[in-house]
């Protein structure tokens, strides 16, 4: 058997394929100590016949080093709109989860390329210096073999804790429902630790906290399970009562496992705040929904509702020192024709929390946002500019289903780069937190569906593949991590790396104007590097200008 082989940088998109891009062989890197550096093997053979071959790695990093075999996912829906920085047009399989290597090794398959994933967690002690990788790849009953040697050079530096704050939008429903286990179980709990772990080691910081069943992406008059943490109790007359036990152990368990922030579910639908969620509570007549679609936004009821649930949730941000670590969500991208709504309820809620609960909510509209209110916007990425220009602070952005052109986004579609300049761009703006809505929506559009996401990547055909989940759900009740997740971990520690180069050059101004000018002189929502090659060169060159600022002190 003959093996043809080639290192590639981590966002290298090895589609199946008879050919590889057309790219420079990657066989140095750099990294910060803490860092979790990637780096990629693509492999194929010109037998005629699909081979099992064996991977071995060594070198003085190697035990701090996680294989994984980069897996296939069908995508169909890739865009309504396309611009010239895609890898393809057509449907077809990509790339995208990261699988564990079993006992048989991988699979060599003629005319067609696949990839190997390595994930170098650089320890946070480890000596500076260069630490060169050997990869070999055997066939188990042949003496054939091919090596490869890839080095590693670890900057005497460590990477600094991460300062801007980073939410994918959690789903209880779709745990509940692909493990089919109760919500609130012990099992369900079990579980969530694993994802909250997962999320936290991708540098996400804040966790979207479901006191009632978050109204997102629901059809109207339909409802998805219920996933409300706060336990109600009403005695019809207009009287509740409110248990935060599982509310206490939510914010325990994320804390425990790395998560920082919390973000309290939208208390009206979305996209116009018309309406009220869907809560339930125990009732003189037995647990029933006592307010939904059929609750209008303004009613008397749902009002005296929530300045009671409001009220007791205030005493328990005290009670647990959430005061500067939470938030809460009005509706989510509101419309123009919703504003005068949406501005009622706002003013609603804020008579309600004071100051100890900032409001933040989606709004791409500069016009709904008032300087000088407890709390801030997350506008989408092409409008940055917009909101900066008007001196909008902090602020926060999110890209979702669109846009589809010019713009960082995560679709499966998209070159590798073009995820990953996230982190460079929302240093350069200097943006306070990014958002996106779905860490494992593994529903349809308006969940009118359950789908899997292992044969569909885009909500069953109504959003581009890569926009609805991060993540897919392993058997063993933790999530299998995707190709794009990892390039979003990535983004974040370029984001890291430059403010740790701020620190050193002693202002941000500085350290952005060095970020300009690896750039080529220009780097915006729209004009930014996009290839693999180009981004890790200027990630190399940060890690060498930390590298000299340090040896010149």
């Amino acid at each position: 058997m003959k093996l043809k082989v080639k290192l590639l940088d981590s966002m290298t998109k090895v589609l199946p394929r008879e050919k590889l891009p057309i790219t420079r062989e990657y066989c140095y890197g750099s990294a910060l100590r803490g860092e979790v550096f990637s780096f990629q093997l693509a492999f194929t053979t010109d037998e005629d016949r699909a081979e099992n071959v064996k991977i071995e790695l060594s070198g003085p990093l190697a035990v701090h080093t996680h294989v994984r075999r980069v897996g296939l996912e069908p995508a169909e829906m890739l865009a309504t709109r396309f611009d010239d920085n895609v890898l393809t047009r057509e449907p077809g399989l990509f790339p995208d989860p990261l699988y564990e290597i079993d006992k048989e090794g991988v699979t060599a398959y003629p005319c067609q390329y696949r990839a190997i994933h390595f994930q170098v967690n650089v320890p946070k002690d480890q000596p500076a210096g260069k630490y060169p990788f050997t990869l070999r790849l055997s066939q188990a009953e042949k003496e054939l073999a091919v090596e490869k040697v890839f080095t590693l050079e670890v900057v005497g530096a460590e990477l600094p804790e991460q300062k801007i704050e980073h939410t994918q939008w959690f789903y209880c429903d779709c745990i509940s429902e692909r493990y089919n286990c109760e919500v609130w179980s012990e099992k369900f709990w079990e579980i969530l630790g694993h994802y909250f772990r997962n999320m936290a080691e991708h540098g996400i910081t804040q966790i979207l906290t479901p006191i009632l069943t978050p109204p997102l992406d629901t059809a109207v008059g339909a409802e998805r399970r219920t996933t409300q943490l706060l336990e109600i109790e009403t005695d019809g007359a207009g009287n509740w009562k409110f248990d935060f036990s599982r509310l206490e152990r939510w914010v325990r368990l994320a804390r425990e496992c790395g998560l920082r922030r919390f973000e309290f579910s939208h208390l009206f639908t979305q996209w116009g705040a018309a309406h009220a969620p869907k809560v339930v509570a125990r009732t003189p007549e037995g647990e029933k929904r006592v307010f939904g679609w059929e609750t209008d936004a303004k009613s008397p009821e749902y009002e005296a509702f929530l300045s009671a649930m409001l009220g007791e949730l205030r005493k328990f941000i005290e009670r647990h020192d959430l005061s500067g670590s939470s938030c809460i969500h009005i509706s989510d991208e509101p419309q123009p024709k919703d504003f005068d709504r949406y501005r009622e309820n706002m003013a609603m809620v804020r008579r309600m929390v004071g100051d100890s609960l900032p409001i933040c909510d989606a709004l791409s509209h500069l016009g709904l946002f008032k300087q000088g209110e407890k709390g801030y916007p997350v506008t989408i990425i092409n409008e940055v500019p917009t909101f900066k220009a008007a001196e909008v602070e902090p602020l926060w952005a999110y890209y979702c289903c669109g846009p589809e052109t010019g713009t960082t986004n995560r679709f499966m579609h998209f070159p590798g780069g073009r995820t990953r300049i996230l982190g460079m761009q929302l240093f350069h703006y200097d943006i306070a937190g990014f958002l996106h809505w779905g860490y494992n929506f593994w529903h349809s559009r308006l969940s009118t569906k359950q789908i899997d996401p292992f044969r569909s990547s885009d909500a069953d055909g109504k959003f581009p593949a890569g926009d609805s989940f991060l993540v897919y759900p392993g058997e063993d009740g933790r999530p299998i991590d995707s190709f794009r997740y990892e390039l979003i971990r990535e983004a974040f520690q370029d984001h890291r790396a430059l403010e740790l180069l701020a620190e050193l050059c002693g202002d941000r101004r500085t350290a952005d104007e060095i970020l300009l000018e690896l750039c080529g002189g220009t780097l915006s929502v729209t004009d930014y590097p996009v290839t693999g090659e180009a981004i890790s060169g200027i990630r190399h060159a940060i890690n060498m200008r930390i590298k000299s600022l340090i040896a010149a002190r």
